[in-house]
């Protein structure tokens, strides 16, 4: 399912490249770029996850699917992690599995992302996890954008 997907969000960045050969002055053609969240089922890196002592063949953690997460972020697709961009030294977890009271022991894996195109990094403003709010085995991911474009990333 990972090539599927990886072209289906080719074929959005490529058709939200929009070029009006008729108008020169058009301004359709800036490329608008693609913002991609949710439940990834996949720990990305090492500090994605609690420990990574016996977890090289467990699903979601795998080499395969990691190296197939991480081609997202190769071109053509140049997808950017906004949190580990934004924390790359910070250990946060985004899901606690319902057994041995993980969550109450900060056991969990980081496997919901927002993954934003290269091209719109200009407009992140945060990027945020909210691990104390309960109801799911899963907590909060939050991004915010900015409305002007010329705002770099701090």
């Amino acid at each position: 399912w990972d090539f599927a997907m990886r072209t289906y969000l080719s074929s959005l960045s490529n058709s939200s490249n929009h070029s009006n050969s008729n108008n020169s002055n058009n301004n359709n053609n800036k490329q608008k770029g693609v913002v991609w969240c949710g439940d990834m089922n996949c720990a990305h890196g090492d500090i994605d996850v609690y420990s990574t002592e016996g977890q090289s063949q467990t699903s979601g953690f795998t080499e395969t699917e990691r190296a197939s997460f991480g081609m997202l972020m190769q071109p053509p697709l140049d997808f950017v992690d906004v949190f580990r961009h934004q924390y790359p030294d910070t250990q946060q977890f985004t899901w606690w599995s319902y057994r041995a009271t993980a969550r109450q022991r900060n056991r969990g894996w980081r496997i919901d992302y927002f993954l934003v195109q290269q091209c719109l990094m200009n407009r992140v403003a945060a990027s945020f996890v909210r691990p104390s709010i309960l109801g799911s085995d899963h907590c909060p991911v939050g991004l915010l954008l900015h409305s002007n474009i010329s705002r770099p990333l701090t």
